[in-house]
């Protein structure tokens, strides 16, 4: 490779497009010549694919991989969206996520690609769909492990350790309603209370990555999050008596009832009302 040649995502899109197409790959004919985007995909059964997914910015070129159930084209009238459309990358079902902004970063991505494709070369619909309930469970026992310590119990995909008498720290894994994405919500409220009871509502998220795509972030970087960031905010928070919380000004937001209903509010009322007057 001319290492004198600038690395521009623009042109290498179009490099991979032509070995992606080499290599046996069928591009999605809505994408077929455009400079930022590109969609690819290679059968491997009658309802799988492996497909490649690529996304030009300025400064790098987004690969989405994996494979992806093809079972909506057996619907009528879709049989020929996968040779229109593709299957976007939020739509792989099972899927990896790199960034290439130079020409280093080029052959291991080409290798983890290719690795993964070697790993399962006949993947079957039900097969794909048995891995990916598997890399969930993995996911969700990774947030297990790391609350369980703290006191934390697990129902579902929400997790509940005491905070005071009547009173619970919660965190919730919520899966998007419209993608395989995760928004991680912190809730302190009445025990037994429903969502719209919460006393206090925030949200955690690594790097500004809200909704996050679980798959695409690998395990010890997720790790990471949990380590770093989730776990010293709800020890500071478990460690801290009940009336002391409320008397931090970063807690004083998610009240459902505005501190009017329960009979012993927590948050100092007087700080809350000060905070109001200020801002009016």
């Amino acid at each position: 490779m001319d290492a004198a040649i600038r690395w521009e995502a623009s042109p290498r899109i179009a490099a991979y497009r032509s070995q992606l197409l080499g290599a046996g790959f069928q591009e999605a004919a809505l994408w077929h010549s455009s400079p930022k985007l590109g969609l690819f995909y290679r059968p491997c059964t009658e309802q799988t694919a492996f497909v490649v997914d690529l996304l030009g910015t300025a400064h790098w070129v987004e690969v989405a991989y994996g494979f992806a159930s093809t079972a909506f084209t057996r619907i009528k009238g879709n049989e020929d969206s996968l040779a229109k459309a593709g299957v976007s990358a939020a739509a792989i079902h099972l899927r990896e996520k790199l960034l290439l902004a130079s020409w280093e970063d080029e052959p291991s991505a080409r290798e983890a690609a290719a690795a993964l494709y070697r790993a399962y070369p006949s993947l079957e619909k039900e097969e794909l769909f048995a891995l990916v309930q598997d890399k969930r469970k993995a996911f969700l026992r990774q947030i297990s492990q790391a609350l369980r310590p703290l006191g934390f119990r697990k129902k579902g995909n929400v997790w509940t350790a005491d905070l005071a008498p009547g009173t619970v720290l919660q965190w919730h894994a919520q899966k998007s309603g419209f993608s395989d994405e995760y928004y991680f919500n912190l809730f302190i409220r009445k025990q037994g209370a429903v969502y719209q009871g919460s006393c206090f509502y925030d949200r955690l998220h690594p790097a500004g990555l809200c909704p996050l795509d679980w798959q695409a972030m690998p395990p010890e970087v997720f790790q990471h999050f949990l380590d770093s960031t989730v776990v010293p905010v709800l020890e500071k928070i478990l460690h801290t008596p009940l009336g002391e919380l409320g008397k931090d000004p970063s807690l004083w937001r998610g009240c459902s009832c505005q501190r009017d209903l329960c009979p012993a509010c927590w948050v100092e009322k007087n700080l809350w009302q000060a905070l109001e007057e200020a801002g009016a």
